[in-house]
Parts: C-alpha cells; sequence; structure tokens
C-alpha cells in the first residue's frame, strides 16, 4: 500500500468504471471490471423461449412406489410428513392470525363505545374459539394438551361411570 508521510492511502482511478484503488488492488480490479461489469448481457427472449402452438407437452410420468428403493420410500415419506406438518402449521398460524384480528376490532368497537361515553357492560363480548392444539375430554369436555389428556381422559373415564346418574 503506497502511503505518504502523512498517512493518507494513495488511490487511483480504473479506466472502466472511475472507482478508486490502492496500486496492489488496481491491476487485478480492473481486469475483473473489464470482464464482468463492462460486457453486455445477452437479452432474454421469452417468445422464442416458449413451446410452438400445436405440439403437446409431454410430461415424465411420476416414479411408482413399486420401483423406487428403501431410501426413495423414505425420504418420499419423510418429504410428505414436512409437507403435512407444514401444511398444519400453515393452518393453526391462519387460525391465531384470525383470533388477533378479531380482537383487534373488538377493541377498536370497544375504544368507540368508550369515546361515546357509553357503558362497557353494554357491550357484546367477544367469544373466543377453543385452541385447536388442545384436545377435548369425551367425558367432561374439558381441553387438555397431547400429554396432560393421556393422563386425564382415563381418571376422568372411570370417574364418571363410577358416579350414579341423577
Amino acid at each position: 500500500v503506497a502511503v505518504e508521510a502523512e498517512g493518507v492511502i494513495v488511490t487511483y482511478p480504473c479506466q472502466h468504471c472511475s472507482r478508486s484503488f490502492s496500486e496492489q488492488a488496481l491491476p487485478k480490479h480492473e481486469t475483473i471490471c473489464k470482464k464482468v461489469f463492462q460486457s453486455k448481457r445477452r437479452v432474454f427472449d421469452s417468445k422464442q423461449a416458449r413451446q410452438p402452438e400445436g405440439e403437446d407437452v409431454v410430461f415424465a410420468p411420476p416414479k411408482s412406489r413399486k420401483g423406487m428403493s428403501a431410501a426413495e420410500k423414505k425420504a418420499a415419506a419423510a418429504a410428505a410428513a414436512a409437507d403435512a406438518l407444514a401444511a398444519e402449521k400453515k393452518k393453526q398460524w391462519k387460525q391465531k392470525s384470525e383470533a388477533f384480528r378479531a380482537a383487534m376490532r373488538h377493541n377498536r368497537v370497544i375504544a368507540a363505545h368508550e369515546a361515546a361515553g357509553k357503558p362497557l357492560s353494554e357491550m357484546p363480548v367477544l367469544q373466543s374459539a377453543p385452541d385447536p392444539s388442545l384436545v377435548p375430554c369425551p367425558h367432561c369436555g374439558r381441553r387438555f394438551r397431547d400429554e396432560a389428556a393421556k393422563r386425564h381422559i382415563p381418571i376422568c373415564k372411570k370417574v364418571f361411570t363410577n358416579k350414579p346418574r341423577s
């Protein structure tokens, strides 16, 4: 690096793009600059890339599961499971988003109600949907996470079957 007495680096402009570089970096930059930035790109012609009319499009037939190796079957099953999981996550996200939006709309209604000077006791209550990720107990109707439902349902069944009907 060329350094003057005051500690300032001396730079030289590129012939092609006029950017400044040190004496050691300039030759390398100029070769790259000429090759990459100064060459014209070929224009993409979509008309030429289209399939000519009248010709039928031929797709490769899907592989049957019989011809797949064990590794391919495992990979296909994993991909299907991943797709199902992604679809479920998207569904859950959409439900949460809708619930959030409904809460925001309800809050705007509350703010307008308060601004009008009306008592909040006259406001309709926002009914929230139960969380779809929770498992309902068939005996008492309460909802639980998966692990808790596995523990609760057998106990609840025993309690409800031993309870006399009135």
